[in-house]
Parts: structure tokens; sequence; C-alpha cells
């Protein structure tokens, strides 16, 4: 009876089966890894895009609504001088008092910063000195500018609208009565407060912009 033959192993081609073994696996890893950190950049790149496109509009209102309060404040200002004269003018008059006779408020685009936040994907912006300066934007300047044409709105429902309602003027004989020429330094103080709070706005804006264009162009 024959002897069954030894079979030996070969180790060289043992070796090379496990090299070729983790070869694969080594660039299975870089794929997915590839892979993850290309949608994280499209992420990124997509939240700053839609965040620039909300300071954008932010910052042209702004632009305007600042028009706006310059010229309530000069003629606010302009008022003021006219309860100090002794036969104002009606025509001046009522052109001035449209001072005081409205009362605009500010609403941002703050749609992109309340979905990353309601998400938790904060991950999706790795800048960290970017996500600080858009909450102090998002949740300092802009609620503080509410709170200021909040008061505004107030006082105005109060004292404008209230005087119209119970049938009071603003003849030159009535901008003369004791407290008026109060009502419109206190208007005119809350213009001036929201007017600096809007610069500050605009100010923070364009520091972020400047953060995030040169990222949207690498």
């Amino acid at each position: 009876m024959k002897k069954s033959g030894n079979h030996k192993i070969s180790w060289p081609n043992k070796f090379i089966d496990l090299i070729v073994v983790i070869a694969g696996v080594t660039i299975a890893f870089a794929l997915s890894n590839w892979q993850q950190g290309s949608q994280a950049e499209a992420k990124q790149h997509r939240y700053l895009t839609l965040l620039r496109n909300d300071l954008v509009k932010d910052r042209d209102v702004l632009v305007e609504d600042m028009k706006g309060l310059r010229e309530q404040i000069h003629k606010c200002n302009r008022l003021l001088a006219l309860t100090k004269e002794k036969d104002p003018k009606p025509d001046s008059l009522n052109y001035f008092l449209t001072g005081i006779m409205s009362q605009a408020t500010f609403s941002p685009n703050n749609f992109t910063f309340q979905a990353i936040g309601q998400s938790g994907d904060i991950s999706g912006i790795d800048d960290v000195d970017l996500m600080r300066e858009l909450s102090e934007l998002y949740l300092g300047t802009y609620p503080s500018i509410r709170e200021v044409e909040r008061i505004a709105l107030n006082s105005f429902e109060e004292h404008i609208v209230g005087r119209i309602v119970s049938g009071k003027g603003f003849g030159p004989k009535e901008i003369k009565e004791p407290g008026f020429d109060g009502l419109v330094s206190v208007l005119n103080g809350l213009n001036g407060q929201r007017l600096s709070r809007y610069e500050q706005a605009v100010k923070q804006i364009n520091s972020l912009l400047d953060r995030i264009n040169p990222r949207l162009e690498e």
C-alpha cells in the first residue's frame, strides 16, 4: 500500500494572501472615510451658502431700515424745534409729524441658523469662531433689536394711537401741551437705540461674510 504524500503549506503564498486581504480592508476604510469626508464638505458648503444668503438679505434690509430711522430721527428733532416756535406752520408740522407716526420692525432671516440648532447638527460647520459669531448675532443682537422694537411699539400704541383714538390732534396748539415734547424725545431716543443696534448687526454681518465668502470660494 502506498503512503499518502505530505502536503506542504506554501507560506509565501499565504503571506501574499494576507497582504491582499489587509490591502483590501485598508482601501475599503479609505474609501469610506473619503466618502464621509466628501459628504461632510458638501453639507458644510450647503450650510454656508444658505447662511450667506440669509445674512445678505438681512444686511440689505437693515441698511434700508437705517436710512428710514435716520430720517425719522431728523424729523423728530425738527418736531421738537417746532414745539418751541411761536407759530409753527401747519405744512411743516404735518411733514415732521410723520417722524412719530410710523413704527417699522425688522424680521431677520434666521431659518438656516434655526434649522442647524433644531437638528443639533452643528458638526456641519467646523469653524468654532464662525459658530460663536453666528450665535452672538442670532442669539444676542437680534433679540436685543426685538426688545427695543417691542418697547417702541408699545410706546407708539399707548401714546400716539391712544391720542388719536381719544380724539386729540397734533396741531400747532396740541404740540405745545405739557409732556408732548417729552413724548417725542422718548420715541426719538428709542429710534436712536434701534439705529445703534442695526449698525451693530450690520457690522457683525459683514464680519461673518468675511469669514464665509473665502470658504465658499475654496
